[in-house]
């Protein structure tokens, strides 16, 4: 995936809010968030949760 391009992704329903990448690189975005979505969502709670 190259740098330069990003997306907005709801991260408990994977929608897509808004992105400037290419389809493959949103299709493999999806699947990293996927994959992570536990991690993403603990330390955005603890970030908040301060």
């Amino acid at each position: 995936m190259k740098a330069g391009g990003w997306a907005k992704i709801e991260t408990e329903t994977s929608v897509v809010i808004y992105s400037s990448l290419k389809k493959q690189e949103l299709k493999e975005c999806l699947e990293l968030v996927s994959l992570h979505r536990q991690e993403f969502l603990e330390v955005w709670n603890d970030w908040f949760i301060r």
